[in-house]
C-alpha cells in the first residue's frame, strides 16, 4: 500500500468514528482542539495525520488508536 493509499484509509477510518461518535467535524475539532480546516483536511485525506492528531481523534471518537492508524483491531490476552 502506498502513502496515497494509506492516507485515504486512514481518512475513511476517521471519518467512521467521527460519525460513529455522533459529532460534527466543528464539535470533533472542539473537542480535539484542532482547527475545523484541519479537521476537513485529515478526513478528506488531503494531509496526513500527525501521530498526536490520531491520538486526539481516537480518544475523541472513543476508537482504539491502533485501529484508527493502522485498521488493525485489538486482540484479548488472557
Amino acid at each position: 500500500m502506498d502513502s496515497t493509499q494509506m492516507r485515504a484509509a486512514i481518512a475513511k477510518r476517521a471519518f467512521e468514528a467521527r460519525k460513529g461518535a455522533g459529532l460534527s467535524q466543528e464539535e470533533l475539532a472542539s473537542k480535539t482542539g484542532m482547527a475545523y480546516r484541519t479537521v476537513r483536511r485529515r478526513e478528506n485525506g488531503e494531509a496526513d495525520f500527525t501521530t498526536g492528531e490520531l491520538l486526539a481523534w481516537a480518544v475523541a471518537t472513543s476508537v482504539a488508536f491502533e485501529w484508527l492508524a493502522t485498521g488493525a483491531t485489538m486482540k484479548a490476552t488472557a
